[in-house]
């Protein structure tokens, strides 16, 4: 038991719905710690999640929104994004993408299962695996700025 940001912190309780907000535990000796390898969000990376991290890692050393992104791969201007969109805005911005990934990401951010993926929908799953990127130590993948130097573009 310990503390993240001034709260409580008890494994027990942290399901896959809890509302996590930091990698590291603090316990009451002040000492700062990474959680725990089994943590349910960090053993659930997914592949789907791994292109949504390299998706936000490019963007990040782009500098660029998601929303933005967004716009430009919307090439229909319907203010969703068809599975050839979306696959086609990926490998512009250099993103390896195999078949089968790329199909479990689309049946994994398009909830509603429209066939067309919103920006909400995308920047959801984004987020989440963000996250999940953050509490399994990756953060670096995912951050802009890391220990006081800048990454640069790629």
């Amino acid at each position: 038991s310990g503390f993240i940001r001034g709260q409580n912190f008890n494994l027990a309780s942290s399901g896959v719905g809890a509302p996590w907000v930091a990698a590291m535990q603090h316990s009451s000796d002040g000492a700062e710690r990474q959680c725990p390898p089994h943590h349910p969000l960090i053993s659930s990376i997914k592949p789907e999640d791994e292109l949504l991290i390299k998706l936000a890692a490019k963007l990040n050393r782009r500098k660029t929104r998601l929303m933005d992104e967004f716009r430009v791969m919307d090439t229909s201007g319907d203010g969703g994004l068809s599975a050839e969109e979306f696959l086609r805005g990926l490998r512009k911005l250099k993103i390896d993408v195999k078949n089968e990934e790329f199909e479990a990401l689309v049946a994994h951010v398009d909830a509603d299962g429209s066939g067309s993926m919103d920006l909400k929908e995308i920047n959801k799953a984004l987020r989440l695996a963000e996250k999940k990127a953050r509490l399994g130590g990756r953060a670096d993948e995912v951050e802009t700025w890391i220990a006081g130097r800048s990454q640069t573009p790629r």
